[in-house]
Order: C-alpha cells, then structure tokens, then sequence
C-alpha cells in the first residue's frame, strides 16, 4: 500500500527509517478510533526540515576548511571556523545550535550558520537588555574602521570609537583583548547589528559624582584633582565628576610663563577652592594657596644690606627685575646700574640671567625691595682720569653699534663711544657695521673725559696718521679726475676718488638747472668726471665740480645731455 507522506506534516520531510513510518500509517489509517501513541511515535519518526529556521546538530569533524555538522541531512553542513570564537572549547559529538540557510546551495550541499542560531536565539535579550538599559560584559576582539569590534554574548557588536571613554583615546590598539563594561545603543534586526556604548556608562556614572560633589563642596577646600587640560591661561582639573579650573596666576607666588612648564595632562594633584558658581557650574582653583605667602617671612630671611644673588625675570627700560625666590622679587633701578650713556637695560641684561646685588631697602607693606649694583664695589669712575688720560691708546672690545657710533668696552667695564665722525679720516661710516662687528678688539685714542655724565669719547682715525697734507699734494686744485658715487644725498652727491678719500660734489656744482631729485640723475656706483675745486683743511673735506670739468660749455651740455637722456 502506497502512502502519501506529506500529508503527515507540513515542510519538507527526511524520514528517519520510511518501512516504520508506513507501517504506523496503515495502522493509524486502519484504525477507526485515533491512537495517540502512534500519531506520537509517526511524529518522531519524521524530521521537518525548514530554511529559516534554527535546528539542532551535531559536529562530527573539525578541520582547517570548517566544523563539519550533521542536521540529520542527507549532507553535512560547513560552518566557517571564523563564527567560533574559541574552536577549543568546542569537540566531536558536540549539540549546537545552527541556523538552516538553505538545504542544498549551488553545489547541493547544505547551507548552515552558527552566529547566525546565536542572533535569532539571543535577539529577545538583546531587546530586552537595549530597552532597559542593562550594564553587559564585552571583550574586545579587534580595531576596524571606525571603532572596535567586540563580542558580546557571544555575537558581534560595534563599539564606536567615540563611545570608548569620555576622552579621546590616542591609541585604541591598546584595548584590543580588555573586557569592558557597556551598553547596547542601537540595534537593527533586519540587518542583525548591535551598536553598543562604554562612554555612556562613564558619562552617567561621572553625572552621579557631579552631583553628589557639587552637594560637598565648599570654599577653602583641599581636594585632590586630574590634570585634564592645560591651556596658555591655566589648567582645568578633574575634580571627579566636575572640572575647576586653576588660573595661570594661582599656580605659583612667583612669576609662570606658561602652566605647561608645570603641568602636563594625567598628573594628580592638590588644589584648593578658592570660589563656586553654583548657577555657572564655575570652581575656581588655586595651587599657591596651599603654602603661606612669600612675603610674610621676609623680615626673617633677608635684611638692608645684604648681598642676594637672584634670576633677571625682566628687563624694562627703567631697571631689572630680580626674582630672590618664587614670589619674591627686588627691582634694581636703572639709576643703580652701571651703564654707558645710551645704553639701556637690556643692553646689559637678558630673563635668565643670575645676577648679585645688594638690598638698599625693604617695604613690607607695599611688598617691594630695592636693589643696587653700584654700591658691591669700588666706582670705576672714581679715579677715570688716571686710568684712561686724554690723549692715550687703549685697547677694547667692541660691544654695541649704533648709526652713531661704535661702543667700546675697555678695562674695568667702563663703555666709551667712538662716533661715526672719528671712524676714518677720509671716509664718512653712515652704517659703522660695516667697518666692525661684535667682539672686535680694537685700539683706540682716549679724546675726552665728562666724569659728571660719565662719558668717555673715543677716536678710532687718531690711531692712524692723518693722510690729508699727502691728499692734497697728489690731487691738487685743478687737477681733473674720475669719481665714483657712493651716496645721493637731497643737494649733493659724495663721491669717491679712487678709493682714497671722499669728496662733496654740490648740485650747484652739477648744473644751474633746477633739479627736483639728484637721485634721478645718479645711481651709487656711477663713474662722474669731477675737478677738485677747494679743500676744508679744518673739516677734512674736498669740495668737487663737475661743471668746472669741462674746458667749453659745449663739452659740458653734450655730457649732460647724455646723463639726463640715460635717467
């Protein structure tokens, strides 16, 4: 007798063993009366088998192409050995639970999936766990592209990179392997992903601590805080739930150029509260105030009189300011400082430099120390006239230059200045740098002594002979020669004749016309034809004409015409 075997049960069927399955049906069909036991047994003999469904099955082989499982099939299924999170945990003969993608795919063979049994066995969980919020355990398994894959409850999820801690994280590798604490943030069932968040449990946690230290603080605190910030105008620091922020000026009783040069991010420290704005969330912090004010023991440790050695903190032009200690500072005007005439402060000075000087008064109360240089020895200007005597050479380094002059520190510190006029006998220095540089050691002449001013002036050409009694017998008046142009002033140019000594050439020397600009006559560097007119003796100038060059008016125009055609 033929029986018709899908009528048993709906889906498609494998029968366990077929000549039981008919005889239970002839039996059942025979039978006018329903038999429950057979309906049973004829149940348990049929496996139904229906794609999108999860089943059970057992492993019977492990090997480097997958885990082999048998679902009772006329085939086994391969289940990829990247869905085991530990393939060690797992052996032959193992039940797991799988999910039947299809019963035969291109190659006939069956389709199966663990991970994918997972998801639709834990999806009510996950629901569940996602709408109230439930704190899980997860393991990160790997970094990928935008945050980090974990495991949880043993199927994928994504764990952004921003939802990792409430700071930025400079290297997520190094949590690759950390379990953490989480909470599922978005799931989608369709596509089967699970978006989960530690940031927002260290967030809810961090509000508790907010609130519960916003109820104990109080002005005049100690509190122990984390560097989370440092900023050019202070440090913020996390009190534990709130940041408080430690101002560039309450960090120290002395002078901060900026708080990184105390601070860097992740130092735990002390501070105290120094004020609260409960409405603006505001704390001020302050570091210094954990010790007592410099100043009130400075009757103890210092006295008028004596010798300090302290750091240059600054340098205006009306003194230098020394810091004794961090919070203590004396100024030494600049009338207590040895200094050359046009000299200044930072001249001499620079921030950093270790200086001695004595305190000449103290004022507690206005919190201010005066300090002197000139009173730790002997005035060098006492007896200058014996030292440096009018008309004698010395020898001395060069350490400023100005458009004016060079500054000459001879023996004993003592600074003169050469001016730009006694620099050379023939030839005007209007940039002295030219001629010397830092660090120079030269000889010089000493000219003039003004110990009420204190000023020394110095001649640098009165070392050397004066050339003007041969100059002006090799280039009489009359004689004709070729100059060079080496500066175009507004009503005359200075000219040089061959290297040797300089020479004025007026613009009433140049032509009667008139002339807005000689510049756009000559350029430096152009050859003129000149004629020495007269000398200055007394000055030790030479005066030069152009037109006296020139034997004919006609010579004269054809030349001039050719200069001002060129311009």
């Amino acid at each position: 007798m033929s029986v018709d075997l899908s009528q048993i049960l709906p889906g498609e069927k494998i029968y366990k063993d077929p000549k039981e399955v008919e005889e239970l049906w002839q039996k059942e069909k025979d039978s006018t009366i329903k038999d429950e036991k057979i309906d049973e047994k004829l149940k348990q003999a049929v496996t139904v088998y229906e794609e999108g469904k999860v089943i059970k099955g057992v492993i019977v082989a492990i090997t480097e192409e997958g885990v082999f499982v048998d679902i009772g099939y006329k085939s086994e299924g391969v289940i990829p050995l990247s869905e085991f999170r530990d393939i060690s945990k797992y052996k032959v003969g193992d039940e797991i639970d799988v999910y039947l993608e299809a019963l035969e795919d291109e190659e006939g063979k069956v389709k199966i999936s663990m991970l994918k049994a997972r998801y639709i066995l834990l999806w009510d969980d996950i629901e569940r766990y996602y709408k109230e919020g439930t704190i899980l355990k997860a393991k990160i398994l790997k970094r990928i592209k935008g945050g980090m894959l974990v495991d949880l409850l043993g199927v994928d999820a994504f764990l952004p990179g921003s939802q990792i801690d409430i700071k930025p994280i400079p290297n997520m590798d190094e949590w690759v392997g950390k379990e953490i604490d989480v909470k599922i943030v978005k799931i989608n069932k369709l596509r089967k992903n699970i978006v989960v968040s530690r940031r927002i449990i260290l967030e809810e946690e961090r509000e508790k601590m907010r609130e519960q230290l916003l109820k104990e603080l109080q002005v005049g605190q100690v509190r122990e805080g984390i560097v989370k910030n440092v900023t050019d105008y202070g440090v913020f620091i996390d009190l534990g739930g709130a940041d408080g922020l430690l101002h560039i000026t309450d960090i120290s009783w002395g002078r901060v150029k900026h708080p990184s040069q105390y601070f860097k991010v992740g130092d735990r420290i002390k501070v105290k509260i120094l004020g609260f704005d409960e409405k603006k969330e505001r704390i001020s912090l302050g570091l210094k105030q954990l010790e007592p004010h410099p100043w009130e023991r400075v009757g103890d440790k210092y006295k008028v009189g004596d010798v300090i050695e302290g750091t240059v903190v600054a340098v205006t032009d009306y003194g230098v300011f020394v810091e004794l200690e961090p919070g203590i500072e004396g100024l030494i005007h600049v009338s207590e400082i040895p200094l050359a005439p046009d000299q200044k402060p930072r001249d001499v000075y620079k921030e950093g430099d270790k200086v001695k000087a004595k305190i000449l008064s103290i004022d507690k109360k206005e919190r201010k120390i005066s300090l002197g240089l000139k009173q730790l020895g002997e005035d060098p200007w006492q007896n200058i006239e014996e030292k440096f005597p009018v008309g004698s050479k010395v020898k001395g380094k060069v350490c400023n230059i100005t458009n004016f002059g060079v500054f000459v520190e001879l023996p004993g510190g003592i600074d003169g200045l050469v001016h730009t006029s006694d620099l050379s006998w023939t030839k005007r220095y209007i940039d002295p740098s030219k001629m010397f540089k830092k660090g120079d050691e030269i000889e010089v002449v000493v000219l003039n002594i003004d110990k009420n001013e204190r000023k020394i002036s110095l001649g640098y050409k009165q070392t050397q002979e004066n050339p003007w009694d041969k100059i002006i017998e090799k280039y009489p008046v009359g004689i004709k020669v070729e100059a060079e142009v080496v500066r175009v002033l507004p009503k005359s140019v200075i000219v040089d004749i061959n290297n040797e000594f300089e020479a004025i050439l007026p613009i009433s020397e140049i032509t009667k016309k008139k002339i807005n600009k000689l510049s756009s006559i000559f350029n430096v560097g152009d050859k003129v034809p000149v004629k020495i007119k007269e000398y200055d003796i007394d000055n030790y100038k030479a005066i030069v004409s152009v037109i006296d060059y020139f034997d004919s008016d006609e010579e004269y125009e054809k030349w001039w015409k050719e200069v001002s055609k060129v311009k």
